[in-house]
């Protein structure tokens, strides 16, 4: 399915007449390039700088079969009976044909390209005090702005390198959380912490990470002597269910082990005692 859609100026009724497979990417690419005074055609850019964006409406105002838009956008041009007094168009071939301008030259472009730049810059700056403040991630801030998140992110490494400044994703402040409350675990008691390390849902990268904030070697997390650790109690919990004949969540419990160390363990003993049943068999 392909469409036309029009962009109304509700101020004096004048329009832009366009054709569209996708209308919500056509929207979003005409008023992005809008607000920014980057449209390449200038008759509505005029238009939209004077009226202000509340004055615009984008609307789908007719659907056809696919490969058919191009009569279809015909048919309405001749509707307006191509009057630039009536449309913002500045031709009416249904080709893209000729357009406002003509062929630039690389300099013109390299102008346009950097004058597209300095009137996104200030919203893109805009965007990223609002993520500081509101701790919105950057799909968010993206689809609230219009702005693409790829840009937002060369403007936030731009703005990191230039002033110093920098935004810490809204993960990436969790995650911090995380670890600084492991840390003031760790500092209580170090094998307690790491036998419930699971628990503070973080990762070694982020430990790595963020430890030295809260005067922790990333080095003194040894996970070793937590695995061995574990791995005595889930024995010890195995070897008090065969002996005393309790049930599983008993001993577990009682032992302080894992149910998944407990069960692998478990495992590991009855493969061991049927290896030496068999094998005193053989003798």
């Amino acid at each position: 399915m392909e469409y036309i859609y029009m962009i109304l100026n509700k101020e004096n009724g004048k329009t832009y007449l366009g054709r569209t497979k996708k209308p919500g990417n056509r929207r979003r690419g005409h008023f992005s390039e809008l607000r920014r005074n980057v449209h390449n055609n200038p008759r509505l850019q005029a238009a939209f700088n004077k009226y202000g964006e509340p004055a615009f409406i984008f609307e789908l105002i007719d659907s056809v079969e696919d490969g058919k838009s191009k009569e279809a956008e015909a048919r309405w041009f001749a509707r307006y009976n191509c009057d630039k007094k009536l449309l913002y168009n500045c031709n009416f071939e249904t080709y893209g044909g000729p357009g406002c301008f003509g062929p630039m030259a690389d300099v013109t472009k390299k102008k346009i390209s950097e004058a597209i730049k300095e009137n996104t810059r200030p919203r893109a700056y805009a965007v990223l005090d609002e993520m500081l403040l509101e701790g919105m991630s950057l799909r968010e801030a993206s689809r609230r702005t219009g702005i693409g998140a790829n840009t937002l992110t060369s403007y936030k490494k731009e703005r990191a390198t230039k002033e110093g400044f920098n935004i810490a994703h809204p993960q990436s402040k969790a995650s911090q959380d995380r670890v600084k409350k492991f840390a003031e675990a760790f500092k209580a008691d170090k094998s307690k912490a790491l036998a419930n390390f699971a628990s503070f849902g973080i990762s070694r990268k982020a430990l790595a990470k963020y430890l030295p904030d809260f005067g922790i070697n990333p080095k003194e997390i040894r996970f070793d002597h937590w695995r061995t650790e574990a791995a005595a109690r889930a024995d010890a919990a195995v070897q008090m269910a065969l002996d005393t004949g309790c049930s599983a969540a008993q001993a577990i419990k009682a032992c302080g082990a894992k149910n998944s160390a407990y069960y692998r363990r478990l495992k590991e003993v009855k493969l061991e005692r049927g290896l030496l049943l068999d094998h005193s068999a053989t003798v």
